[in-house]
């Protein structure tokens, strides 16, 4: 797990001005931008000790909350929010696992400080 935040406006300028300063190193970073495909952020909520029902309907569940929003950015509490108004939250890191809704942030965008999550599925443990 990594966890990534913004750079302080100094932070921002000695990087600016190490930059200028060193050319070398800056051509070397940009060509390593162009070739390095960040690897999107991962999130899973694992949910157990569910009802069949639950189950069964799980992937259309998760459908029925996320297709509506996921187009504009989701973040992990206003998923938390959803699931605790259809009652689910109580399930989560319930033993033994058997539903994961999984949350995917491409390219860390964040809104605010938290990741904003625009693709969702779901995985049958």
């Amino acid at each position: 797990m990594s966890l990534v935040e913004y750079l302080s406006d100094q932070e921002r300028e000695q990087v600016d001005a190490l930059f200028t300063s060193d050319t070398k190193l800056r051509d070397a970073f940009a060509r390593y931008q162009r070739t390095h495909k960040t690897l999107d952020s991962v999130a899973n909520v694992s949910l157990g000790a569910l009802k069949d029902a639950t189950i069964a309907r799980f992937e259309s569940l998760c459908d029925e909350m996320l297709s509506p929003r996921i187009a504009d950015g989701v973040t992990l509490d206003e998923v938390l929010q959803l699931l605790r108004d259809r009652d689910l939250e109580k399930h989560i890191r319930m033993s033994p696992k058997q539903r994961t809704l999984q949350l995917v942030c491409i390219n860390h965008e964040l809104r605010g400080d938290e990741f904003l999550y625009r693709r969702f599925r779901t995985l049958n443990f």
